[in-house]
């Protein structure tokens, strides 16, 4: 027979939660620590959840947002993650200051890092496996590595910041995390925000920019569907250098190629060659004033269709962060304009995913470097 009298309530036995995600025999990766009278006893985050559901199915507590229990169900929020709603991520990088972004598996990460230090680190209750935020620089930790594949209620392994420094690997940087989409689910783009002259990881994409700016500007016309010529690229590099935008928070690894126009202002788009069948191409075959002119190389040319002056202008701004549970996509709208003084919309927006690993993708699509290119990118960065 079951009653409503408990005769000695649990109460926590230790103040805090402990992480307990490298447990290989359970799905937990919460737990918090309960007393009842001499006994000790477990008691898992994912049950208090499921607790709270059914009592707010039940009506004992006011409904939540909808919001809030997609952000709890993407799982490995740390103590302080979990007041900000801090989202997980299914990517890492295995050093600071690269561009890449590497799918989180257990295959990946051994690969890339053999499982040894500074990536293992080994504590009383086991190891721990660290990497690097592929957008901020910091230290994550890599969770639910190798549990059991078996297990029936078992997530893929996935990453979260770690807020510490993990010697051999990275340091910590608090300005860093509160920047990165990845610390917030919430990500608001604050294109003010700027990091510090001599911040490593601003170093790094500055150098980035001189040293792959051949591949930048590939990556750039697979997004936009826009040939940048060696002028066109000189001139925008300029620009790009001028306004220090390496400096900017919104500036990633994993956007570099679109930083070169976002808030740049309209950019003249007649006389410019478009890559045949993209999506930009497809969009200004319905432009009556427009002409896509044949051209001796693998693109079009953007012309006038019949007499007079054609101003048509593009520009590249929203910048927008999104979910899919733990992976992040990045986009951006692309707008043609018509005419500098009234600005008429000449199609629709586009709207443009990133890819985020767009440095190995260009590399593999072009293995040649461009020598023009680049010795543009090492006269203008010095």
């Amino acid at each position: 027979m079951m009653t409503d009298d408990i005769e000695e309530r649990a109460v926590l036995a230790r103040r805090g939660i402990m992480d307990h995600s490298d447990c290989e025999d359970c799905v937990e990766d919460w737990t918090f620590l309960m007393r009842q009278g001499r006994r000790e006893f477990p008691l898992g985050l994912r049950t208090v959840l499921a607790c709270l559901a059914f009592a707010e199915r039940e009506g004992a507590v006011p409904e939540l947002p909808a919001d809030w229990w997609v952000i709890i169900s993407t799982g490995g929020i740390n103590d302080d993650d979990a007041r900000r709603g801090g989202p997980t991520m299914d990517v890492f990088k295995a050093w600071p200051g690269r561009a890449e972004s590497i799918v989180i598996s257990q295959e990946s990460y051994m690969g890339c890092t053999g499982g040894v230090a500074p990536w293992r680190r080994d504590g009383d209750t086991g190891p721990s496996y660290y990497a690097v935020c592929p957008l901020c620089d910091n230290p994550i930790q890599i969770v639910g590595l190798f549990r059991r594949q078996e297990e029936s209620r078992a997530r893929r392994p996935y990453g979260r910041h770690h807020r510490g420094d993990v010697p051999g690997l990275c340091r910590y940087d608090e300005d860093a995390y509160l920047h990165c989409p990845y610390a917030d689910p919430n990500h608001r783009t604050d294109t003010r925000a700027r990091r510090h002259s001599k911040d490593p990881t601003g170093r790094a994409l500055y150098g980035l920019m001189r040293g792959e700016f051949d591949r930048v500007t590939l990556a750039w016309e697979r997004f936009s569907g826009i040939h940048l010529g060696p002028g066109a690229a000189r001139d925008m590099l300029r620009r790009w250098r001028d306004d220090q935008g390496w400096r900017y928070y919104d500036a990633t690894y994993g956007n570099l190629p679109q930083m070169l126009f976002f808030a740049a202002g309209g950019q003249n788009l007649v006389k410019r060659y478009i890559v045949p069948g993209s999506p930009l191409h497809e969009r200004l075959k319905g432009v009556p004033q427009v002409r896509l002119a044949p051209a001796r190389s693998r693109y079009v040319q953007v012309d006038k269709a019949g007499p007079g002056f054609l101003t048509l202008d593009f520009l590249l701004y929203a910048r927008r962060i999104e979910w899919d549970g733990q992976h992040m996509n990045e986009t951006f709208r692309l707008r043609g304009l018509l005419g500098r003084d009234d600005g008429q919309q000449a199609f629709d927006d586009l709207t443009l995913d990133v890819d985020q690993d767009w440095l190995s993708h260009t590399a593999d699509a072009q293995p040649g470097r461009d020598g023009r290119l680049l010795d543009i990118a090492r006269e203008t960065l010095r």
